[in-house]
Order: structure tokens, then C-alpha cells, then sequence
């Protein structure tokens, strides 16, 4: 039906002429009703809204009753999502009425009808009006809403519940997170966080190298439970890989909480040169010995090592005031200066 037979048609039904008004509104609802385009049904599920006639109310209603298009099911569900009507609300439910879009009303009439399950198997793009409903005036529809947003079954919905959750911290999101221990799959700092915050620490201390920068940032974090759960997590990281990471933090930047939990933990290095000079650089002495009695390997370290690095050698040599190692920083300056 054109834009101009429609308005004609929309006017008809609001007819104030008493005589042939009735007569003129009933044959609108038939022409609307036979038309069947979602902008037919769209006025008359409007008619059922807004219309001060019950007569006309009900002959819109009815005209509603068997629609089969999902086009003018939407226009339906759009209506009432607007209105709130009980007559529509009814309607859907007895049909099992759920719109397909946009989201916002797809996650409304699911929840007026009574699908949970479009909501909890649906993906990223219901988050945002999935947590929108959790407000919603209607106290079942808002109830349901919550019940979804801890039993969401598609990963990519997850993924979206955890990584909103990073950026805004909101309080919902966070009591979501804990209550279902959502866990996203990417991007890793998110991963880290979420599980951080789920209290399912293994799935961070079972994880590879890819851990340890995310972990490291949150036990700065200002949430307690998040640090706290950062700092337990990086003295029981699984993967070797990962503890070398740490071991390599110290080595390389003098990273002070790495060297912390390294030595808490007893992490090391697999090379048993980087592995002398780490335990060099953290004091564990007797551990240094064992590997390195003739200090054979520090001077190798020293001798191959940039500028920064061997100035941290000899500080630390000078710190420890044992002479054999000063003796191993002077012996290889005294080879450099001969060269």
C-alpha cells in the first residue's frame, strides 16, 4: 500500500462522522487488514493503542490475531515495545510473538513472551540492550532480564559482558561477572581481569607469557580483590615460559615486583648462564654458587653484555663486597682495554 492510501485509510479510522464514521473505520481495519504490509499492520496495531473506540479497538486487534510475516510481526512487537499496551502484550504471548529487530525490541519480546533462550544464545550485539531491560518499568520483564545477563550461553556474549566490564567498571557488569564467572576468551588483558575478578585464578596461572604484563598491571588495580588476586596468580604461574618472563623482567629491567615474586616463588631461567646471572642479581648466593662455583658464566654474561647490564654487574659485585667478583668486573674491563 503507497504512503498516500495509508494516511487515507489512517484518517478513516479516526472519523468523527457519527452517521457513516463506524462503517468507515470498520472498512479501514479491512483494508489494512487485507493490504498486510508491516506499514498496514503497524497502523493498525496502533489503532489498538490509541483509538478511543473499544468496537474499533477489538476489529484492530483481531485483524492482528493470524499475522505470519515476521515483517509484521516486528511492526507488532515495535508498537508495544513503544506503548506498553496490554492488549498487544497478550497478543504476542499468545502467539509467541518475538521480533527478530531491531535488538532492543528482539530483547523486549523475548522476555515479554517468555524466551529467555533468544537472549541467553544471543551474541554481543544484545549486551547493551540486555543491560538497558535490567531497568526496565515492567518489574517481570526487568527480573528476567537480570536472570539473563548470569546465564548468557554464547561465548561472543560473554566476551562483550567481560570487555564493557573493563572499561566502565559498572557495578552491574562486575556482579555479573562474579555470580556466572564469566571469563572472556579475548583480548588477553580482558581475559586476565575477568578471571581475576571471577576468582578463577587457574585460568591465569595455567596460561602462557602472554599472562604476565596483564598481571603485572593489575596488581595495581583499584580494585582490591583484582590486585590481590594478580599477586597470588604470578607465585603460581604453571608455564615455564611465563615464569621465565618474570625471571627476564629482572634481568632486563630491574622490574622490582618482578624480582619480588621470582625469588618468592623460585622461578629461574632453563639457560643456565641467564640463569646464573639472574640468581646473581637477587642475592640467592648460595644457589649462584652451586651453578657457577669458578664464575666462569657471570664473566661470560659480563664480557657478551650491554652497557646498562654490566653496570649492574659490577654495582651489584661492589654491593655484595665479595672480591671475586670485583675481580671478575676489573679482569674483564682490563681484556676491553687491551683490545
Amino acid at each position: 500500500m503507497d504512503a498516500e492510501r495509508l494516511k487515507k485509510y489512517q484518517q478513516r479510522l479516526y472519523s468523527p462522522t457519527r452517521l457513516i464514521g463506524g462503517w468507515l473505520q470498520r472498512k479501514a481495519v479491512e483494508k489494512l487488514a487485507r493490504d498486510g504490509s508491516p506499514e498496514a499492520v503497524r497502523v493498525l496495531a496502533e489503532t489498538v493503542t490509541h483509538h478511543d473506540d473499544e468496537q474499533v479497538c477489538a476489529l484492530a486487534l483481531e485483524a492482528l490475531q493470524n499475522l505470519a510475516d515476521q515483517r509484521c510481526i516486528d511492526a507488532v512487537c515495535a508498537v508495544w515495545a513503544e506503548t506498553r499496551n496490554s492488549a498487544l502484550a497478550k497478543l504476542m504471548v499468545e502467539r509467541n510473538w518475538v521480533a527478530s529487530a531491531p535488538i532492543k525490541v528482539r530483547v523486549l519480546s523475548a522476555l515479554n513472551v517468555g524466551r529467555v533462550d533468544v537472549v541467553t544464545m544471543g551474541g554481543a550485539d544484545v549486551v547493551e540492550s540486555l543491560l538497558d531491560t535490567c531497568g526496565d518499568i515492567a518489574p517481570d520483564i526487568a527480573r528476567q532480564a537480570h536472570a539473563c545477563l548470569v546465564t548468557l550461553q554464547n561465548a561472543d556474549g560473554v566476551d562483550a559482558i567481560c570487555k564493557r566490564w573493563a572499561t566502565k567498571r559498572e557495578p552491574l557488569l562486575m556482579q555479573a561477572i562474579v555470580q556466572a564467572g564469566y571469563v572472556a576468551r579475548k583480548p588477553i588483558e580482558v581475559r586476565v581481569w575477568s578471571a581475576l575478578k571471577a576468582g578463577k585464578l587457574e585460568v591465569v596461572t595455567e596460561g602462557e607469557a602472554e599472562v604476565v604484563g596483564p598481571l603485572f598491571m593489575a596488581c595495581e588495580d583499584a580494585d582490591h580483590q583484582i590486585a590481590e588476586h594478580a599477586q597470588i596468580s604470578l607465585q603460581q604461574l604453571k608455564n615455564p615460559e611465563a615464569q621465565e618472563t618474570i625471571c627476564r623482567l629482572v634481568i632486563e629491567d630491574d622490574h622490582a615486583l618482578a624480582r619480588e615474586v621470582a625469588v618468592a616463588a623460585q622461578y629461574t631461567l632453563r639457560d643456565p648462564h641467564q640463569r646464573a646471572l639472574f640468581y646473581f642479581l637477587t642475592d640467592q648466593w648460595e644457589k649462584y654458587e652451586s651453578l657457577d662455583f669458578d664464575h666462569t658464566m657471570l664473566r661470560t654474561v659480563y664480557e657478551v653484555g650491554d652497557e646498562g647490564l654490566r653496570k649492574r654487574i659490577a654495582e651489584k659485585a661492589r654491593q655484595a663486597g665479595r672480591m671475586e667478583f670485583v675481580e671478575i668486573v676489573s679482569q674483564s674491563r682490563d681484556q676491553r682495554d687491551i683490545w
